[in-house]
């Protein structure tokens, strides 16, 4: 994976949010071993209960990308705690998409109350981690000028160490996921973060959250699985944000903590202001889709899009989703974000987190690698251009055959034996096409 710090210190847009090329390009060559698996859909899997760190009292504050559009009420004195949902991740009926965001981003809360952070998986992993080392790490980054943000050479040596002590949930190269950041980890005040990445966390069960912690790490958040941040009842009022530890500050959720006697939304009002923030994503990506689709031609095949007017967001379709060829002629997926081309994948190669007998998430090689052919060697070095072109071969139809994962370029393939042949992106298990062969 390309450092993180490499993500973050490159062009933003005028919202202040990280361009859709970064958010592509959070990992360096073909076979890096770097997104998540298919989880339970299950809305009764496993529980992660998860407390978030705060700032010590000076803190920033981010701007919310939608004001709520309902004033703010406060439940009667006998309602007791309340329990708000904050969706990780999105989906909508138009289009598959990654949603690089928390629904809603900002929520304000009290004493006592829950905040359940809910996984809706999109092939994209994600995490819910607060922490005293969160808060330098995005203090340091809101520091950087808007030169800076768009200069091309290496970020502030406050910034890098900041983010430095933010354990990656995965590697920067070949190998399994970090497991201090793939799977909860939870440290107390002043306690020094884990650093081996082979090991899981001393402490995986937290208490509730005082605001006090050094890292409160939901790690990667199959579908469906929730993490319950309860906020304790001694938690001083301020700021508290959170980030996810694959997409950092491109993904921020913002909690505010106020006294019990000040307004806040309900749950109900939240819930609207969440889906109203999801509703305003799809709509400014929405021509983005649909011109892409008008566009498409048989032979030459999308696979994902990203717009500049929500980088929030990665369109995660294959366009068209039906193609046709003569046997022999070469089909062109053109790869916009993390994406494989996967022919007969085996129930094995479906998932590319899976839990082992450890109860830890491990990486899935055989999802990731390239099947069916010899690739070529991965490229020296990062570079700037686009990657090169990436040479399938041919296929007879016959077993799994698959590109691998590739994070942009093109990957070229000629099928040589007439059928119709269904595939798939391993990493996002929305994301089918089909070719047919005449």
């Amino acid at each position: 994976m390309i450092n993180h710090l490499n993500s973050i210190r490159r062009a933003r847009n005028s919202s202040g949010r990280t361009s859709a090329r970064r958010r592509l390009l959070f990992v360096s060559s073909a076979l890096v071993l770097l997104v998540a698996a298919c989880g339970s859909g299950d809305d009764n899997s496993a529980v992660t209960v998860a407390g978030q760190t705060t700032s010590d009292g000076s803190t920033t504050e981010s701007s919310p990308t939608t004001e709520p559009t309902t004033a703010p009420t406060t439940a009667p004195p006998t309602a007791g705690p309340m329990e708000y949902t904050v969706l990780v991740d999105g989906r909508v009926d138009e289009f598959n998409g990654a949603f690089f965001a928390y629904f809603p981003d900002t929520i304000t809360v009290h004493p006592g109350d829950t905040i359940i952070y809910k996984s809706v998986f999109s092939g994209e992993p994600h995490s819910v981690t607060f922490g005293s080392v969160v808060e330098t790490a995005i203090a340091e980054f809101e520091k950087l000028t808007p030169e800076q943000l768009q200069s091309e050479g290496p970020p502030p040596p406050e910034l890098e160490a900041a983010f430095a002590a933010i354990p990656a949930m995965l590697p920067e190269g070949p190998g399994d996921a970090n497991q201090n950041s793939v799977n909860p980890c939870f440290v107390g005040e002043g306690e020094p973060v884990p650093t081996d990445v082979t090991s899981q966390c001393p402490v995986t069960e937290p208490s509730p959250f005082t605001g006090t912690e050094t890292f409160y790490n939901s790690g990667f958040l199959p579908d469906g699985e929730i993490f319950r941040l309860e906020i304790a009842e001694d938690i001083a009022p301020g700021t508290y944000r959170a980030l996810c530890t694959l997409h950092f500050t491109e993904m921020i959720s913002e909690v505010t903590v106020v006294p019990a006697d000040e307004p806040v939304l309900t749950p109900d009002e939240v819930a609207a202001l969440a889906q109203e923030q999801l509703d305003e994503f799809a709509d400014q990506m929405l021509p983005a889709v649909e011109g892409a689709k008008a566009a498409a031609t048989p032979g030459n095949v999308l696979a994902g899009l990203g717009s500049e007017d929500v980088p929030q967001v990665l369109g995660v379709d294959f366009i068209p989703a039906d193609s046709t060829a003569t046997a022999g002629e070469t089909v062109t997926w053109s790869i916009i974000g993390p994406h494989t081309v996967s022919f007969n994948p085996p129930e094995s190669a479906r998932t590319v987190l899976v839990k082992g007998e450890d109860d830890g998430y491990h990486l899935v090689e055989e999802a990731l690698a390239p099947a069916g052919f010899e690739p070529p060697p991965p490229s020296e070095g990062e570079g700037e251009g686009p990657p090169p072109p990436v040479d399938g071969g041919t296929w007879d139809g016959t077993g799994f055959f698959s590109s691998g994962l590739m994070f942009g370029g093109d990957f070229t393939l000629a099928i040589t034996t007439p059928g119709t042949y269904d595939y798939i992106c391993l990493i996002h298990p929305e994301m089918q096409g089909t070719v047919t062969i005449e």
